[in-house]
């Protein structure tokens, strides 16, 4: 699926390991993150290094973006009112690829950001973060309540890393949906379909109205992945990518899962291949009402928002459950870490918890046009629906965590198959056999 962490708003591809080379980098990283628990909170820990009058901040965000302007805001506010002096350093999206070289002898940052997978892969799970478990407990200025507090307890489990231990604080939430104009199909932004036959249901009607059903994005793994997902569940769909023998792939679930998606390509509700659908073409078509449809990031409306006319609405529903399985939600988080090395984390604590307060956070809603995970915080309006959504259902990591999991399993086993699937290429019977074949050689050459 897309890395909401990366470039045309926030996604990019996840790095990709070669072949035995990620299973020794996640040994590495266990042996790494003994180390840094052994040594949290001690001389090694950077979390309260410094004098407090200072740090450099390394931002993924470039300072023409609305996050960039948000945080500059905030923190030339901070200065005037702390008298503590930020260094910030605008690198965009390869942030963490130019702090790592400086991280064994001394970070040149003593705050980062980036997206929850990238900070755990870069720093968590190499033992290169610094323990945030006194920063979450750190008092907001001005409120009478800590950084734990305003933080939803079902997201508490994402900011660890495989240690246990946080290396993350959230100030911006991403998920993903199914997006429509609610002033064309307002029937369906205000009853959303319950079940798949219902959903299929309004696929028809659409299609019968001359409009294509469901605009492509051009990743091939998104749609599988999610229907996967509603049939199985997360954590079922983790086992089953970590499944050695392959034979979890021979559960009717999946098969049934596969087929559903398989019957919408044959019906022609996606319109046009996804070598039709190179950036931006499917979200330009959905912006321009020539498609109803859209599964994406929450990052779609302010991307595609060019593309709109004055009328248009944008909303979003959630895929329903298949056959029984799980209505859970997709959420990616992004936010502030601290590296180990870092020499003035102590002040960087104190801009976290600073940011953190009602009045600087919103602006993330109401200039940048993104959720934050503050349940006082109003979203957007055109994020309200994916608000409604985090907050009433239960959430599972953007992906199911499989980047984390498992490294490159994704790009090798799933995606192939996959869009030779939503491209009409194979039968569902097909794509499971593919799948299992697959998974076997992945973890043989990976075991």
């Amino acid at each position: 699926m897309p890395d909401p962490a990366d470039g045309r708003n926030h996604h990019m591809k996840a790095p990709v390991r070669s072949r035995r080379g990620w299973r020794r980098l996640v040994a590495a990283a266990a042996v790494a993150g003994v180390v840094a628990v052994s040594a949290a909170c001690g001389p090694g820990d950077g979390a309260d290094s410094g004098d407090g009058t200072r740090f450099t901040y390394w931002s993924m965000w470039r300072p023409t973006e609305p996050q960039g302007q948000v945080l500059q805001s905030s923190i030339d506010q901070f200065t005037r009112d702390t008298g503590i002096t930020v260094d910030v350093r605008w690198q965009g999206r390869r942030v963490l690829d130019n702090l790592a070289p400086s991280l064994p002898q001394g970070a040149d940052a003593d705050l980062v950001d980036q997206s929850r997978t990238k900070l755990r892969t870069a720093l968590a799970d190499t033992g290169q973060s610094a323990d945030l478990t006194a920063v979450l407990d750190q008092p907001i200025p001005g409120e009478n309540k800590k950084i734990s507090e305003v933080i939803p307890p079902k997201y508490r489990p994402f900011l660890n890393g495989r240690d246990g231990r946080p290396y993350l604080i959230p100030y911006e939430v991403t998920g993903e949906a199914l997006w429509l104009d609610a002033a064309r199909y307002p029937d369906i932004a205000a009853k959303p379909p319950e079940n798949w036959d219902d959903f299929v249901a309004v696929l028809a009607r659409i299609q019968a109205s001359g409009v294509t059903p469901i605009a492509l994005d051009t990743n091939k793994a998104f749609w599988p992945l999610l229907v996967l997902q509603r049939a199985l569940g997360p954590q079922d769909l983790v086992r089953s990518a970590g499944d050695r023998t392959g034979e979890a792939w021979n559960a009717p679930a999946v098969l049934d899962a596969i087929d559903r998606l398989e019957q919408l390509v044959r019906s022609g509700y996606f319109g046009h291949a996804y070598t039709d659908a190179q950036f931006p073409a499917g979200q330009i078509k959905w912006a321009q009402g020539r498609a109803a449809l859209f599964l994406q990031g929450s990052w779609l409306p302010s991307e595609a928002e060019p593309y709109m006319a004055p009328s248009f609405r944008p909303t979003s529903i959630q895929l329903p459950a298949i056959n029984g399985g799980d209505p859970v939600v997709s959420v990616e988080l992004f936010g502030f870490a601290i590296p180990r090395s870092a020499k003035n984390g102590a002040a960087a604590q104190k801009f976290i918890a600073y940011f953190m307060n009602r009045s600087q956070l919103e602006k993330i809603s109401e200039r940048a046009d993104n959720l934050t995970p503050r349940a006082d915080i109003p979203a957007p309006r055109q994020l309200a629906s994916l608000q409604s959504a985090l907050s009433g259902r239960e959430v599972y990591p953007w992906g199911s965590g499989l980047d984390l999991e498992y490294g490159p399993w994704t790009q090798e086993v799933l995606d192939p198959p996959a869009a030779a699937l939503m491209q009409g290429e194979i039968s569902a019977v097909d794509f499971v056999a593919q799948m299992k074949q697959r998974s076997i050689a992945f973890w043989k050459n990976h075991g």
